[in-house]
């Protein structure tokens, strides 16, 4: 293939949007456009936002030294900014969770996810009341489909109309299991499942 049609090869497949770099390519200057992606743009956004400084302060002073970094990275990437209960809440979350560098982080990551879902963050108990019992009811059709399977096989239930659940048991528990820890441990209750 000569030199002067590999330019337009690689133009014709490199899609032209935001960057243009120069380079030698067989000794022939070109011009591309590289197409950054919007992931990277976002991440690179993230690390010039500032943490609030209460938050950031129960950061310092609640959150192991090697566990630090990885907790502000979380932080400056969620999607929306911190409303004051949020605030509070994650300032009493480090105090009282003593995020450390031995398995902690699941906590932080579930609070993060659920976060991104809440709509209405002024009880956040009572969302997270309502996210395990959701989590509990998910439980109860994953036991009865259990049951179901006992008595009879897979093909007798789906000719019975019976739809099988893609719903992890040992998931569904470990998440109600982390939503009762950082209830007890911030607001110090929680409810008893209702099954």
């Amino acid at each position: 293939m000569p030199a002067n049609q590999i330019p337009n090869i690689i133009k014709k497949f490199l899609c032209q949007y935001l960057l243009i770099i120069k380079f030698v390519l067989f000794k022939i200057n070109v011009k591309i456009r590289i197409t950054v992606k919007i992931g990277f743009t976002l991440k690179i956004k993230n690390i010039r936002k500032k943490l609030n400084k209460r938050v950031f302060d129960a950061i310092q002073m609640y959150v192991c030294e090697k566990s630090r970094i990885y907790v502000k990275v979380k932080l400056r990437n969620v999607r929306e900014r911190f409303t004051e209960n949020k605030i509070n809440f994650m300032c009493a979350f480090f105090q009282k969770m003593r995020i450390t560098n031995n398995g902690n982080h699941k906590y932080l990551e579930f609070i993060l996810d659920f976060f991104d879902e809440l709509k209405d963050d002024k009880d956040i108990y009572s969302a997270l009341m309502d996210k395990k019992r959701v989590y509990l009811q998910n439980l109860q059709v994953v036991i009865r489909y259990e049951e179901q399977m006992k008595k009879s096989n897979i093909e007798t239930l789906i000719l019975q109309g019976v739809r099988v659940p893609f719903i992890s048991r040992e998931d569904t528990l470990k998440k109600i299991e982390i939503i009762d820890r950082i209830s007890f441990a911030v607001f110090g209750k929680t409810e008893e499942p209702t099954m």
